[in-house]
């Protein structure tokens, strides 16, 4: 019992290293100052630091590092992406198979 008790205690104390800003996607880190941001890319949530204490120029990267995210996620050919394999896997498997017997 008092291992779940510690574990709650550990969780709160994570809660109250971060702080929430006005921007959806940005959060702050207390201890150090510095803003990360959060982008969720093809159902993929990437966490990277702004590298700023200011949020004014934490917004700008935020929307810098969005776009280039999205764009490389863009760049990707669908085999990369984790689809056109399958898909061909999967339709060639349901062609029936001609036999040579007759």
């Amino acid at each position: 019992m008092k291992y779940c008790q510690s574990s709650k205690e550990d969780v709160a104390r994570k809660d109250k290293l971060w702080q929430k800003t006005s921007y959806v996607k940005l959060v702050r880190y207390i201890p150090g100052g510095m803003y990360s941001c959060g982008i969720r890319v093809r159902g993929k949530l990437i966490r990277k630091s702004a590298k700023t204490d200011v949020l004014s120029v934490a917004k700008l990267r935020l929307s810098d590092k969005e776009k280039e995210y999205r764009q490389a996620a863009q760049r990707q050919p669908a085999s990369q992406r984790g689809r056109g394999q399958m898909t061909c896997r999967w339709f060639h498997h349901r062609l029936p198979v001609k036999s040579s017997l007759g």
